[in-house]
């Protein structure tokens, strides 16, 4: 047995283990739950190959920055898990070749993914011509391609994955589903904000487009009822901050992603409304959290880079700097929904945004900090007991 996997076995009630990006484990009440497994080696599928039972093609850019030995396998995740859940199928947060893995090694695994993803799974394939194949052979070899070519014509000659759809839930906005009866915890999903990726054109490969979800996990302990929300990709959303405002006197746990700053500092505010969160959002929940929750940035720490110290103070200090009076809970209430009511609207959203951020920002200046750095691959726990 490995040690990630005795890890994961020994977690308890109450830990957390980050494996890294959005791939994480926790155990809540007993029942322990992994949010967006999409790797069993540190390599990350390419578009459309991730779709496929063989998931060959990977992308050269997503470099693992943690070694293979603490990153479970598929057969070792399986036996430590009892409930998958998928945020979305982009291609670092699913993987199918994982997925069937999953449930070929444990025959009571439950996976819970967005609405329409069997739609996806399941496409008729495209029939390449010899010119066609050709043509993708040939853009493959070219680095700004990233292996997406290939994983096209992987995703075209490929079956499609099999999987027992009995122990797969589908999943929409506001949906509740009930994982255990005793202790009775209840899995709440809603629908994120994720943009589409730069110039990104919805192309003949897709049947349809799945929600990106984020999940509340609700359930009590010795009669204390607690929330958990897993928010596996989405930007500085509304929605986002509204659900962790509304849950924030039972919240113990809040697992939201983050990016890194963007280095262009004019189009950074634009990339941190409509494409990935900067550390500012981990300020932002620090204010709408209630005191019992910890925060774990996700997202980060697989691929591509490593929240840290500086990076959240950076956030935090953002948000001061945009202080200009004092706000109440009233006010931070009424900017939520208005924004929320806005949020799909352009200019508009923009605008009522940017009036909630103000609001956020003048509210608790001083609050406790709650945002935690864990180690990759080690156990830790979230939610503090309330005073």
């Amino acid at each position: 047995m490995t040690a990630i996997e005795e890890r994961l076995r020994a977690l308890q009630p109450g830990e957390a283990i980050h494996i890294g990006h959005s791939f994480l484990v926790i155990n809540v009440g007993g029942l322990k739950i992994a949010l967006d497994p999409a790797t069993e080696n540190g390599a990350c599928a390419a578009p459309f190959s991730n779709l496929t039972p063989t998931a060959r093609a990977q992308l050269r850019s997503y470099r693992a920055l943690v070694t293979p030995d603490g990153i479970p396998s598929a057969t070792e995740l399986a036996q430590a898990v009892d409930v998958v859940l998928y945020s979305h199928i982009h291609t670092d947060h699913f993987n199918a070749a994982v997925l069937e893995k999953l449930m070929t090694a444990n025959a009571h695994l439950q996976v819970y993914w967005p609405q329409e993803t069997p739609r996806v799974l399941f496409a008729p394939r495209l029939q390449l011509s010899r010119l066609g194949q050709r043509f993708l052979a040939w853009l493959d070899q070219f680095a700004w391609a990233d292996h997406i070519p290939a994983g096209v014509r992987e995703f075209c000659a490929s079956m499609p994955p099999r999987l027992r759809l009995a122990n797969t839930h589908e999943m929409a906005d506001n949906d509740v589903k009930l994982l255990s009866h005793n202790p009775r915890i209840e899995l709440r999903a809603f629908e994120v904000r994720h943009p589409r990726p730069l110039l990104w054109v919805r192309s003949p490969f897709e049947a349809a487009t799945p929600p990106v979800l984020g999940y509340e996990i609700r359930y009590a302990e010795q009669g204390v009822p607690k929330r958990i929300l897993l928010i596996g990709e989405t930007s500085t959303d509304p929605e986002v901050l509204y659900r962790i405002w509304q849950a924030r006197q039972e919240l113990v746990g809040l697992f939201v992603p983050v990016d890194e700053w963007l280095k262009l500092p004019g189009l950074r505010w634009l990339y941190d409304v409509y494409f990935h969160a900067s550390p500012r959002l981990l300020a932002l929940a620090e204010r709408l959290a209630g005191e019992r929750a910890t925060i774990h940035g996700l997202h980060h720490g697989l691929w591509l880079y490593q929240l840290n110290a500086a990076e959240l103070e950076l956030g935090r200090e953002a948000l001061n700097r945009r202080v200009a009076r004092p706000a109440n809970a009233e006010e931070v209430t009424a900017r939520l929904t208005e924004s929320r009511a806005a949020r799909h609207f352009g200019l508009r959203a923009l605008h009522k945004l940017e009036r909630l951020v103000e609001a956020i920002s003048g509210f608790a200046p001083h609050s406790t900090p709650k945002v935690r750095l864990n180690p990759l691959g080690r156990p830790f726990r979230f939610g503090r007991e309330a005073a």
